[in-house]
């Protein structure tokens, strides 16, 4: 079981929201940095729970902000935080066989 966890949200949406707040970044954030290397090493978490930086940042944009919009400086930051932010390994082809494997519905 994984539980819902706001990191992987947080990894794409706060350097959008905040100069230089990178969670991934080990520097920064040590023991952070060390969860998401454990759970991206879960095949559930990495294929599927983690999702991906570009729509972490739709549901940004999405958010509305009293629907009020999304503020200028951040569709800025977004566009400058989008490669840089994220910091996410790939996911390997063996992660992808190991959730499949507990997946019938799944396709390898």
């Amino acid at each position: 079981f994984i539980p819902h966890s706001p990191p992987p949200r947080w990894a794409a949406q706060l350097p959008c929201l905040h100069d230089g707040l990178v969670p991934r970044d080990a520097s920064l954030f040590p023991r952070l940095s060390a969860w998401f290397a454990a759970m991206d090493s879960v095949p559930a978490y990495a294929c599927r729970v983690r999702g991906d930086a570009a729509s972490w940042r739709k549901v940004l944009c999405m958010a509305g902000y009293g629907n009020g919009g999304v503020p200028p400086r951040v569709l800025v930051r977004m566009e400058d935080a989008a490669a840089a932010s994220w910091n996410a390994p790939e996911v390997s082809e063996a992660t992808w066989q190991a959730y499949a494997t507990e997946r019938p519905h799944v396709a390898e």
